[in-house]
């Protein structure tokens, strides 16, 4: 378990029970001190929290412990054993259901995990065709950024009929380079589906997760250590937050709205662990037909470097 999520949890009972200090102990006796609170984390884990002497209103500070402790279910745990992804489904099932879990408790629209640099989508808790990766993301991204900057709302033209595509570029007031511009990406996205449809919901959630993706890319782009980004944007319309792990993966929740980075932070420290297993489990990407002088291109894992202890 990393350390990120045990600081985070002792710093948050600290503040909100307004104790001198708090730490995580691993077996013994629990504290028997009438200025010490403390709860069972699971494993044989406690969170504690001291005070300076008994702190008032004692039942109140103790069912506030309890609130806390429950929005970080399973962090102990995690920390005492290491569960290995269930073989009764398969690695990359498994993944995307439990990033759909995490995106519902966090009250997001779509959770995806990613890297620094290759146009591997790793995975997605929504069903995307095969040619969806991070690279068409970045593309859609840009589209979506441009149209509102001309103030056209992309996601209506993107579940338009092909037969009435024309007519509804027409009324956006763009000039006719632009709305020829915006008609050819607009097939290009609609043609990487693979023959499924997505009605206009569907596309505005698509739209935020690449917006969301190339705003990943762009933290990690600028971080001296990209292997420990930890982000998270609030604007109108749009929110995401994102966190590193395993050094080289980036996960990432999109948000249609202002959201509660508490709520959303304590669900995504609940289910990183199995994300990072699951991630970790994956097959190596597949290569391209052929690199860039026409030679057979090879399978390159992308892996985290361990760091050795000395």
């Amino acid at each position: 378990m990393p350390e990120g999520p045990l600081i985070r949890l002792v710093e948050l009972v600290r503040r909100e029970l307004g104790a001198k200090n708090a730490r995580v102990e691993l077996g013994g006796d629990p504290p028997d001190d009438p200025s010490v609170l403390w709860r069972e984390l699971g494993g044989g884990w406690r969170i504690v929290a001291i005070f300076e002497g008994p702190p008032p209103e004692v039942e109140e500070q103790r069912a506030r412990l309890e609130t806390l402790v429950e929005s970080f279910a399973g962090l102990a745990a995690g920390m005492a054993h290491v569960d290995q992804p269930s073989g009764r489904m398969p690695v990359g099932q498994a993944l995307t259901a439990s990033l759909a879990d995490l995106a519902a408790r966090a009250g997001g629209a779509d959770a995806v995990v990613i890297d620094a640099t290759s146009p591997v989508l790793w995975a997605s808790s929504d069903t995307r065709g095969p040619s969806e990766d991070v690279d068409a993301a970045l593309r859609a991204a840009a589209l979506d950024e441009r149209a509102r900057s001309a103030g056209v709302a992309l996601a209506p033209l993107l579940a338009a009929p092909e037969g009435t595509l024309g007519a509804a570029l027409g009324r956006t007031g763009v000039s006719d380079a632009m709305a020829a511009e915006f008609g050819r990406e607009i097939r290009a996205m609609r043609a990487r589906l693979g023959g499924r449809t997505r009605d206009e919901a569907g596309w505005h959630r698509h739209l935020l997760v690449a917006r969301a993706i190339a705003e990943g890319r762009r933290f990690m782009g600028a971080s001296s250590s990209p292997g420990h980004v930890r982000e998270s944007v609030h604007e109108e319309g749009f929110g995401l937050l994102a966190r590193a792990f395993a050094n080289i993966y980036l996960l990432v929740i999109a948000f249609d709205g202002p959201f509660s980075e508490l709520h959303a932070e304590a669900a995504t420290l609940h289910a990183l662990s199995r994300i990072e297993r699951l991630v970790l489990s994956l097959p190596p990407a597949p290569p391209p037909t052929g690199g860039p002088d026409g030679r057979p291109a090879q399978v390159v894992a992308l892996r985290p470097r361990i760091r050795r202890r000395r």
